[in-house]
């Protein structure tokens, strides 16, 4: 089959999936149907988010991330509507879905499934490098609201694990439908002898 009519049909098909592009996707009325995006290069880089939802054609937002040893990820957390995909490029990344744990090593693949409470963290002596793949939601808006908040609460002195902070970060995830639940970061931490 030819990749225009590949397109096509996955995306007909794909459209009952597919949410809106601005803010809460479960707000949105309309499903977009958009197979225009253009062709993309993007050159190596040191930037975290490599594809936006707008530059492809409101598909799909892919970051790239790396943990440090003994490092532990974001708080665990749910999605109402979006699923997740980890494709690890070095080192070995655990990850958390509801009460399975599974250690995806270099060349592995991921998925994480929406409304499932998961996470994932570094419990390795190397560091880990993945892509993280988000379809059907402008995750990278939410994103970088959520690294510039980071900074700003760091830049006032205020710790990551406060309580002022998580009520921050629960005001712009609740946009995106994510449910976190930052006290069991703290129990992943002490098992695992990571680092927040």
């Amino acid at each position: 089959m030819e990749r225009r009519k590949f397109i096509e049909n996955t995306t007909i098909f794909g459209s009952a999936l597919l949410i809106g592009c601005n803010g809460n996707p479960s707000k949105t009325d309309s499903i977009k149907k958009n197979i225009d995006a253009d062709t993309l290069y993007i050159p190596p880089n040191d930037k975290r988010i490599k594809l936006s939802y707008e530059q492809t054609g409101d598909q799909l937002t892919t970051v790239e991330l790396k943990l440090l040893p003994k490092m532990c990820g974001p708080a665990p957390h749910s999605h109402d509507e979006l699923d997740e995909i980890v494709r690890v490029l070095s080192g070995t990344l655990t990850v958390m879905v509801e009460e399975t744990i599974v250690k995806v090593p270099e060349g592995g693949w991921h998925f994480r499934p929406r409304k499932k409470i998961h996470g994932f963290w570094n419990e390795e002596d190397e560091p880990v490098h993945f892509i993280e793949i988000y379809p059907n939601q402008n995750f990278d808006i939410m994103l970088q609201r959520i690294w510039d908040l980071r900074e700003k609460l760091i830049k006032n002195g205020i710790s990551l694990d406060s309580k002022a902070a998580w009520e921050k970060v629960d005001e712009i995830q609740k946009e995106w439908g994510i449910k976190m639940y930052h006290e069991r970061r703290k129990e992943i931490i002490d098992k695992y002898s990571l680092r927040g």
